[in-house]
């Protein structure tokens, strides 16, 4: 964390003291995980979409929001137990995720695959 060299007390403005503990409650927040940052970005470069993966915002902010260290969670996951991450560590093939294009899904595709469940 980057110390601004102000004290609290000194200050006669009151918004100050404000920004610094919003400050350090910013710096204080975790980056999201992974695979919630692997699905934010597939959804923002419309990785599904039919054709070549494009981004949403163009120009200079095309590029943005691709690195996971700008980011931020705004909600903490749940710990996970020691079972669920032994799990995780040596059979990551339980977890993949598989990416389904939008042109291969038609509405049979679909119903189909529910009646499954």
């Amino acid at each position: 964390m980057v110390s601004l060299g102000i004290s609290l007390t000194e200050s006669s403005d009151p918004r100050i003291g404000e920004a610094v503990i919003l400050e350090s409650t910013l710096l204080s927040m975790r980056r999201p995980s992974k695979r919630t940052f692997e699905a934010f970005y597939n959804v923002f470069h419309n990785v599904d979409s039919p054709g070549e993966p494009f981004p949403t915002l163009g120009g200079p902010s095309a590029k943005v929001l691709d690195d996971r260290d700008d980011l931020m969670a705004l909600h903490r996951p749940a710990e996970e137990d020691r079972l669920t991450m032994v799990i995780r560590q040596h059979f990551p093939w339980l977890f993949r995720v598989s990416v389904l294009s939008k042109a291969t899904l038609n509405e049979a595709d679909i119903m189909s695959r529910l009646s499954t469940l």
